[in-house]
């Protein structure tokens, strides 16, 4: 028979044991706090990992756009990866690093970046026991070209110069200013985009012809810290 004290030492280590089962081991995913970059084109690279660094391969891993109703984008599951096709646009667009699972490394490669891109993107990884989650910022930029300026008139001493530039993303604020660096009275402004996302501007001043008019059409985008003038 057992003796009392071997019954509590087995009681003890059986304890022991299931809380060492049961316990899930937790981790952290962390992603960057500032926005990714990536221009118009590029390939880039959206980082998340697992803290403290582990085999991730044996976790799930999900990435989708941000919000609880956005349909998931990738998924890694029992050493299989595979895309979602919710969202025909990420169709082999999306990519993790497998060779990086194993570090913990749960990034993705998002290819030939465009302006429907832009946005925020949830990287999720789960174990049965535990899950975490970060939140991934991508600013997707596009410098337009220098501004082309033509020339109009009505024959009547009044004549107009419209300003152009294409190419931006985010949209540009456009504007006109005399030859005292003064801004002008805005006349009529057009924007549009084209199939890729990409903002052209327009904008025409109105006013009369005299030799020492002198004009600048200023193209200027804050959030890229990009000014593009024509005198």
């Amino acid at each position: 028979m057992m003796g009392n004290g071997s019954k509590y030492q087995c009681l003890i280590l059986l304890l022991l044991h299931h809380s060492s089962v049961s316990t899930p081991e937790k981790f952290e995913v962390l992603g960057p706090s500032e926005p990714v970059v990536a221009a118009v084109g590029e390939d880039v690279v959206l980082p998340c990992y697992v803290k403290p660094s582990m085999n991730a391969e044996a976790l799930v891993v999900k990435w989708s756009r941000a919000g609880p109703t956005e349909p998931v984008i990738l998924l890694q599951q029992k050493d299989a990866i595979r895309r979602e096709d919710e969202l025909a646009h990420y169709k082999d667009k999306i990519n993790l690093f497998p060779e990086e699972l194993r570090r913990g490394n749960v990034s993705a490669k998002l290819s030939k970046v465009q302006t429907s891109d832009h946005g925020e993107y949830t990287c999720f990884v789960g174990s049965q026991d535990w899950f975490d989650l970060s939140l991934i910022r991508l600013a997707v930029q596009a410098v337009g070209t220098p501004p082309v300026v033509s020339r109009t008139t009505d024959g009547n001493g009044v004549f107009g110069l419209q300003c152009e530039s294409k190419g931006w993303y985010p949209e540009p604020e456009v504007f006109w200013l005399d030859s005292d660096g003064n801004k002008l009275p805005a006349g009529p402004r057009e924007t549009h985009r084209d199939k890729e996302g990409l903002f052209t501007v327009r904008h025409l001043v109105l006013t009369e012809k005299k030799s020492s008019n002198r004009f600048t059409c200023r193209v200027v985008q804050e959030q890229l810290h990009q000014t593009k003038e024509t005198k």
